[in-house]
């Protein structure tokens, strides 16, 4: 980038004069219609950059090649009084002019760190115009900021800050060394590291008197449960709870001795926040009791002895995603979370995926699963094999999607009728709403399961739009089966 060339209108005298004087100067000369709700004064983007350019902070402003857009340099030994006049005035200029063109966007530069202007707060609006206020800066962080080190890059948002720590550096005794940090924002420090299982993010406030001894026990509580923690936050105010971590052990049979642990550091309840992943790739939410979590290992087991690999888990209500190999692998998961005595509660959702497909799993509860368990199962064995739950429309109980992007071709005869049979044969009770997927188009349709199609629809075009030619034959060959 280049630096910012000047306007023609522009002189000595706008840069020798105050901004207080400055923003005076901004308004344009010239006539332009203005809403009538709106009676601030018109500026330009030439204009607002000449002002900016004035501040005492900024040291140069470069010219991006778009009229609209300026990178801004800040000096950066200019003191907390200069940066908080500097956005006092950038505020101004933001919120007491209005600009026909939009306003203008700024990239705000200071050492490492960059701020994007303006930021909006969404909750305001300025007096008589339909857009929100510029809201803070939070431009006096900036020392706090740039007094951190071994800091490749960072950004700064109101009082949210991330930052990037330089290649090599260890994110675990960097926070420990400086999680004493002056200053008053909410800081994430990530660091990139060819090793798998170590600290690559962690969250903390600057200017708190008790992060560093927060991130102690964390790193702490993790070694004594034998747990490499992945990323962590410590002293949240924003949220009831004040401590998370994402953690990883080995197996899951030494997830209990972790929940111990923590639930010593923090609590009964503090287990809340914390989640954890296995070396045989499980993710556990860990906010459940001991023996809500000892009935999730146990419930392992059994999905193991019929078949299922357990992926997701949450110790609190029970909710589980699993993978199964095949249609019959489906069939006895079913059979075990709708058995009377099954572990979890049953009102828990439960999602099947098939092994292949592990995102385009059904999500169901119990109850359910028994209901219409078979269905997806009787499209499975057809070979479609990446169906999903959907909400069902209007009066429909419940709705399914079903993709031809594994499985037989719907638009050819004998996947159309593949697909027919495995639905009849599925059977269900009340009205579903059906969803077909092909390509760019779709075929919605409700029905029962012995039923006729009724208010069909392309529904990747709209809920008015006539389905696609290889959805008319599906129709025609659904209504030819009904009874």
């Amino acid at each position: 980038m280049t630096p910012r060339s000047s306007a023609p209108h522009r002189s000595a005298r706008l840069r020798a004069v105050a901004p207080v004087a400055v923003l005076a100067l901004l308004a344009l000369t010239a006539c332009t219609e203005e809403p009538e709700t709106d009676t601030r004064p018109v500026s330009s983007a030439d204009e607002f950059f000449d002002a900016v350019e004035s501040l005492e902070a900024v040291e140069s402003i470069d010219d991006t090649g778009d009229a609209q857009t300026s990178v801004v340099h800040l000096h950066e030994d200019a003191d907390s009084v200069q940066l908080r006049v500097a956005e006092r005035d950038l505020l101004n200029l933001y919120n007491d002019y209005q600009y026909p063109d939009g306003a203008p966007q700024l990239t705000i530069v200071s050492g490492d760190f960059r701020i994007e202007a303006p930021q909006r707060d969404s909750h305001t609006r300025v007096d008589g115009a339909h857009e929100a206020l510029a809201s803070a800066l939070n431009l006096p962080q900036l020392p706090h900021l740039a007094a951190l080190p071994d800091i490749e890059s960072g950004e700064l948002e109101n009082t949210r800050a991330t930052a990037q720590l330089e290649p090599g550096t260890d994110l675990r005794d960097w926070v420990l060394d400086n999680a004493d940090a002056a200053g008053s924002v909410r800081l994430t420090v990530a660091a990139e590291t060819s090793t798998a299982l170590t600290t690559t993010s962690f969250s903390f406030s600057l200017g708190s008197d008790t992060a560093a001894e927060a991130a102690q026990t964390l790193f702490e509580t993790a070694d004594s449960g034998g747990a490499t923690l992945l990323s962590g936050s410590v002293g949240d105010r924003t949220s009831q709870q004040t401590e998370y971590g994402d953690l990883h052990v080995p197996s899951l049979d030494d997830v209990p001795a972790l929940h111990e642990e923590l639930s010593r550091s923090y609590g009964a309840t503090g287990t809340t926040g914390f989640s954890v992943r296995t070396g045989d790739d499980v993710a556990l939410d860990l906010s459940g009791s001991a023996d809500q979590l000892e009935d999730v290992i146990e419930a392992e087991v059994l999905l193991a002895e019929a078949g299922a690999r357990l992926r997701t888990a949450d110790t609190g209500n029970g909710d589980l995603a699993v993978s199964v190999a095949d249609a019959d692998g489906l069939r006895q998961v079913i059979t075990l979370v709708t058995d009377a005595d099954w572990l979890l509660d049953p009102e828990a959702d439960i999602e099947v995926a098939h092994r292949e497909h592990l995102y385009h799993g059904v999500q169901l509860e119990a109850p359910e699963w028994r209901e219409r368990g078979e269905l997806v199962a009787s499209l499975w064995d057809a070979g479609f094999t990446t169906v999903r739950d959907a909400p069902g429309a209007r009066s429909s109980e419940f709705g399914l999607t079903v993709s031809d992007s594994a499985g037989p071709d719907v638009t050819d005869a004998a996947g159309r009728d593949a697909l027919v049979a495995a639905l009849r044969g599925g059977g269900w009770s009340g009205e579903a709403t059906i969803t077909v997927d092909h390509g760019d188009d779709s075929l919605t349709f409700m029905s029962t399961a012995t039923g006729r199609a009724d208010r069909a629809y392309n529904g990747r075009r709209g809920t008015d739009a006539d389905p696609p030619p290889w959805g008319e034959e599906i129709l025609t060959a659904w209504n030819a089966t009904a009874s």
